[in-house]
């Protein structure tokens, strides 16, 4: 036989790492070998692209973008319904092609598609990692491999049953009565740990809470799901719930972070007594509530200097009482209210938050919901990184 000749190519056909053999034009044997590049070994996945739902209804959700079209509309046939007033039938569509990427096209003319704050005219092509909003639905654009876009499925399916645990707890808007009580609350995509709560002890005491657990996941937002029931059902012997100090003491010796895989958290806890106008508080390690007078011309701000519940065993929690005129609101919430990042990255201020409450009750800008509308307004390139989660009482005049 004659001399074995060993020949790195560059061919496009892969080997697989296996040696071919083949004769030379002289005879001589030769032994073709070809460097496969990691991506093409055999066992190794392709990435695939998906749409992954970071703000909306069903938030987590996953979507995987083929070669045929997915198309996005508020009502059916559309491949992904979102349920939103400013999506129309056939709003956009998204496509995989293998040599140029993702490719998001308007269907619609009329439609507003935002892509990393960019409003969408006709068809472009969509990096990894853009955000895109499509209505008051907003979206990541991610590449990832099969393995990985199931493992996080797992995940989205924790934070969906999480979501719903949390979404079960939350009482209705009061809309008669003394008290008038309305909220906005929208998770975010990773879902935090906020909760709030309210109820009455007796006839004359009103109880609420808004509670924040330290981090994000499941396991943040199952905590605070806990921790909210526990208050909600009354559930802590010997304790008198119409003083918010004893309340958040007892929590604090029920659930230490050492015992609760590191979990802290913060609380406002308040009790108003409508016979006397005196409404008692405590906060620990939360942004303060605010009183409002009824023209929205002063604020007063409701917070106690304590630690987060449950990081220091044996804590003595201090409290606060303040008496409420009849007129006035005040509003919970919690940081992720404000600590919204604009599309140049900078985070909102407490301050600035502040400043948008101060208007007069029976102005519609007021109302949590405007206010939520507000900070996603902010966020459009981003969607909301935290919980936003705001409660408003007003204290009315009749009952």
């Amino acid at each position: 036989m004659g001399q074995v000749n060993t020949l790195l190519t560059g061919s496009c056909e892969a080997f697989d790492g296996d040696a071919r053999m083949a004769l030379a034009s002289d005879g001589a044997q030769m032994m073709a070998i070809r460097r496969v590049p990691p991506s093409w070994r055999a066992g190794t996945e392709v990435r695939c692209w998906y749409l992954v739902m970071l703000e909306g209804a069903g938030s987590g959700a996953r979507y995987r973008v083929g070669e045929q079209p997915l198309v996005i509309g508020g009502s059916e046939p559309a491949d992904v319904v979102l349920h939103d007033a400013e999506v129309s039938g056939r709003h956009c569509s998204l496509v995989s092609q293998p040599l140029t990427g993702l490719i998001l096209t308007e269907l619609d003319a009329a439609s507003d598609t935002l892509i990393n704050g960019e409003r969408l005219c006709g068809s472009v092509v969509v990096p990894e990692e853009a955000i895109v909003r499509i209505g008051s639905h907003v979206f990541r654009c991610e590449r990832v491999r099969a393995s990985d876009a199931a493992r996080f499925e797992g995940q989205a399916e924790e934070i969906r049953h999480a979501r719903e645990r949390v979404r079960a707890l939350l009482p209705a808007p009061i809309e008669r009565g003394p008290l008038r009580v309305d909220w906005a609350f929208a998770p975010s995509a990773e879902l935090g740990g906020d909760v709030f709560g309210y109820h009455w002890l007796d006839e004359d005491r009103f109880a609420v809470f808004l509670i924040d657990v330290s981090g994000h996941g499941p396991g943040a937002a199952l905590h605070s799901a806990t921790i909210a029931g526990v208050l909600s059902g009354g559930s802590l012997p010997g304790v008198n719930l119409h003083v918010p100090v004893e309340v958040v003491g007892a929590l604090n010796d029920i659930f230490p972070m050492d015992d609760c895989g590191g979990l802290c958290f913060s609380i406002w806890y308040g009790v108003y007594d409508r016979s006397s106008g005196q409404f008692d508080y405590c906060s620990a390690g939360t942004a303060p509530a605010y009183l409002i007078d009824w023209e929205g011309a002063g604020v007063l701000s409701l917070q106690t200097r304590n630690l987060l519940v449950g990081a220091l065993p044996g804590y003595r929690f201090r409290s606060e009482s303040v008496a409420v005129p009849l007129g006035s609101r005040v509003y919970l919430f919690s940081d992720g209210a404000f600590e919204v990042r604009d599309e140049m990255g900078r985070e909102g201020r407490l301050e600035d938050f502040r400043a948008q409450l101060l208007v007069p009750g029976s102005a519609p800008e007021s109302r949590p919901s405007a206010l939520l509308e507000r900070a996603r307004e902010r966020a459009s390139a981003r969607g909301l990184e935290d919980d936003f989660t705001l409660v408003s009482i007003e204290f009315r005049c009749v009952s």
